[in-house]
């Protein structure tokens, strides 16, 4: 597999280092973009899609993964469409099991996540125990609130840390 496009000063005992001025180096596009934190970089990019002026359509991928017939239906009535399936007749919605990526780059077939593995992974809370309280703090008060509220995530409780 290839590395995250995003590159930023991080190691294993301090992961994800939010800090300000911990600059982000990404590519996502053409070229490079740069970001003052991680956390920028997050607002940067979902920003760029919440504030945008022209029709867009975000979707949580945690919702493609748990619910995916009802966000394809409600995808497709959004822009549409109707939801059709490969045998219409008996009005079955076929999940996609093995992974969705293929070819070079995405590494051997059997290391790639598929449905089940994207369950198992994102089926439990989230561990933020490992994140330091600083990190945490970072995140509390530089994560652009309103795309939190808009895709329904919260922020974890950091009063007992």
């Amino acid at each position: 597999r290839h590395g995250y496009t995003a590159k930023w000063k991080h190691n294993a005992k301090n992961c994800p280092n939010l800090y300000e001025g911990n600059l982000v180096t990404a590519r996502f596009g053409p070229g490079p973009s740069n970001h003052s934190s991680l956390a920028g970089m997050w607002n940067d990019w979902n920003g760029g899609y919440y504030n945008a002026s022209f029709p867009r359509l975000m979707l949580r991928f945690e919702d493609t993964i748990f619910f995916p017939k009802e966000t394809s239906r409600l995808v497709c009535n959004c822009v549409g469409g109707k939801l059709v399936t490969p045998k219409e007749k008996d009005g079955l919605f076929h999940y996609v099991i093995d992974s969705a990526k293929t070819g070079p780059g995405h590494g051997p077939g059997k290391k790639r996540n598929g449905l089940l593995d994207g369950w198992i992974k994102y089926g439990k809370p989230r561990d933020f125990s490992k994140f330091s309280k600083s990190d945490l703090k970072f995140a509390d008060e530089h994560i652009n609130r309103d795309i939190m509220e808009a895709l329904h995530w919260k922020f974890p409780d950091i009063k007992g840390r």
